[in-house]
């Protein structure tokens, strides 16, 4: 990725794009299909977000993503935001997949046994965490490996 740099004009229009409100520092521009802010410098769209973390810390971000940790995508305040990596990125998913039908992250209902599935994704395969009678026993188990396996899944550290 190219680096991010800003002139005082620059800097005082990405300053002037958020407010202050609460925890998160919400985004006022235009935010693109995924819900991020966005800022036009130098002839291209920049991810406000990615902004915010430069600005913070004067770094420049290379590769890394950034990782809302508050999962407010028109945040822009750097003590909501960490460099993570892709497979860091995804344990701090938000959310079910579409097609799941349990209402629980990472649990099936499998046909064959008649019981509930726990499964987790991590390093690009899935790792089987048993078979259950009940949903809540499937869900404990799952949350259970995402703790121990994971390290930037805010959401089951929370609970």
């Amino acid at each position: 990725m190219r680096e991010i740099h800003l002139s005082a004009e620059h800097l005082a229009k990405f300053q002037a794009s958020y407010s202050k409100s609460g925890s998160c520092w919400t985004w006022n521009k235009p935010l693109d299909r995924k819900g991020y802010g966005y800022i036009y410098v130098a002839g291209r769209n920049l991810a406000a977000h990615r902004v915010a973390l430069v600005v913070a810390t004067g770094d420049q971000l290379g590769e890394k993503l950034v990782d809302h940790i508050c999962r407010n995508r028109a945040c822009v305040n750097p003590g909501h935001l960490r460099l993570v990596d892709h497979k860091q990125n995804g344990e701090n998913r938000a959310g079910l997949q579409r097609n799941n039908s349990s209402g629980v992250q990472g649990v099936y209902w499998d046909k064959q046994t008649s019981q509930w599935r726990g499964r987790v994704y991590h390093h690009g395969r899935h790792i089987g965490v048993g078979y259950f009678q009940s949903l809540a026993e499937a869900e404990a188990a799952v949350t259970a490996a995402r703790k121990e396996l994971f390290t930037h899944n805010e959401l089951d550290r929370a609970a």
